[in-house]
């Protein structure tokens, strides 16, 4: 097959996976929306979780910083056992990254001006960002390699963990904690999927390559300036009006704003 006839179903491929994430996103969405209670207020329960989920953005944002970009475009063409030994370098640029971020977090941890639970639901969300950010460093071989069907399949299959769990939680009555750790089980899930199914594809080396980066290092900084401008364009709004305004206000521009962010999916894939 062609690299033309590749490209095109690769990105066939993807545009079906995220119209089934988005369709299993919005069922989440939805019950989320009307089942998480506090106060008995369905508003407030969402607040609370738009205020996890944006920390979640900005916290994944902050430890990628383009990477991702960089990653896919190194490994394309290489050998695997190349490709594998720079996926496993950048899985350890990225825990730095990360462990930087978390630093940050600390300090700010008691200047968060928000409940306890909600604090806890920012800890539970810091992991779950880790999650992400080494699924998607896997998910770079399958990008590279034009195996977007891998990247549906384990996508998907944590989805549905993720939403089952939430809907079971809900249906029991349980608050924050327990649908953010429904969040983390299904982000587990999907990392466990990608993991095996790119075994086959590139062995991941970890260790850390010093003139990889040191060569590539201009250019990450340029992205990642790029990336820290959209983190505060996109994502500081939920932030700024949890401060100013009651939960229920930041519940209703948290449901709009979610769904407006999940459909922006199919046009980022181009």
């Amino acid at each position: 097959m062609s690299e033309g006839k590749k490209l095109v179903a690769n990105t066939a491929l993807q545009t079906v996976g995220r119209f089934l994430t988005l369709l299993i996103s919005l069922v989440t969405l939805s019950y989320i929306a009307n089942h998480l209670l506090v106060d008995g207020s369905a508003l407030k329960g969402y607040g609370q979780y738009t205020i996890v989920l944006t920390f979640i953005s900005i916290i994944g944002a902050t430890a990628d910083l383009g990477l991702f970009t960089l990653v896919v475009r190194e490994i394309t063409g290489k050998q695997p056992e190349t490709a594998g030994r720079i996926v496993g370098s950048a899985l350890v640029f990225r825990f730095l990254l990360m462990l930087a971020t978390l630093l940050v977090l600390a300090v700010l941890y008691n200047f968060l001006p928000y409940e306890l639970v909600v604090k806890r639901g920012i800890i539970l969300g810091a992991l779950i960002a880790f999650l992400m950010l080494f699924s998607q460093a896997i998910a770079t071989i399958f990008q590279a390699n034009y195996l977007s069907g891998r990247i549906v399949v384990s996508e998907v299959t944590g989805r549905l963990v993720m939403a089952a769990l939430t809907i079971y939680f809900l249906y029991h009555g349980a608050g924050l904690i327990p649908v953010i750790v429904a969040n983390l089980v299904g982000n587990l899930v999907l990392l466990v999927v990608s993991y095996l199914l790119s075994r086959s594809v590139s062995p991941i080396k970890i260790h850390f390559d010093f003139s990889l980066w040191k060569q590539t290092l201009p250019e990450f900084w340029s992205i990642a300036v790029v990336t820290l401008l959209g983190l505060v364009h996109f994502r500081l709004d939920s932030l700024i009006l949890s401060v100013y305004k009651p939960l229920t206000d930041v519940g209703i521009y948290g449901v709009a704003y979610r769904i407006f962010d999940i459909i922006l999916v199919i046009p980022a894939i181009f």
